[in-house]
């Protein structure tokens, strides 16, 4: 309850995969995806200073967490929308943990033409990135990875 109520200052986190999949995969023992996106590398520098461009403005006027409006899902919307002419259109999995993944799926976001089902669990990289050298081994053998 306390996510709708302005409990939480809104908060970007910045770091580098070592922090961000490692928390995960190896302390919160969390299952955790690794797709390839379809966006070409003009649109993933807009989208990269458009985040950073926020990270600039909430440290100057902070921002409070919604767990419904401003929640982690509905603000990757948010800048992803703003580095397109065409945004997709608002569904409701992008309230619900889990379910993003096969909806940027289906809008032809992820770089593979494998059927969802069939991607979902060979994107899965838990077991490698428990290993030393995880950075290489977690794209290995990953559709859309192969350049």
């Amino acid at each position: 309850m306390r996510g709708f109520l302005k409990q939480f200052a809104l908060t970007y986190i910045v770091a580098d995969e070592r922090d961000v999949i490692r928390v995960r995969t190896n302390y919160r023992h969390e299952q955790l995806y690794l797709y390839r996106t379809s966006v070409k590398p003009d649109r993933a520098r807009r989208l990269f200073l458009n985040y950073l461009q926020s990270v600039n403005v909430i440290h100057v006027r902070p921002q409070f967490y919604n767990a419904l409006t401003d929640n982690c899902m509905t603000n990757v919307r948010m800048h992803t929308a703003a580095t397109t002419a065409k945004p997709s259109p608002w569904d409701w999995r992008m309230l619900l943990n889990g379910t993003v993944d096969q909806l940027v799926h289906e809008n032809g976001g992820l770089a593979s033409h494998l059927p969802f089902a069939e991607l979902k669990p060979m994107s899965l990289i838990d077991a490698k990135a428990q290993a030393s050298d995880f950075s290489a081994l977690i794209r290995a053998d990953l559709p859309g990875f192969d350049q």
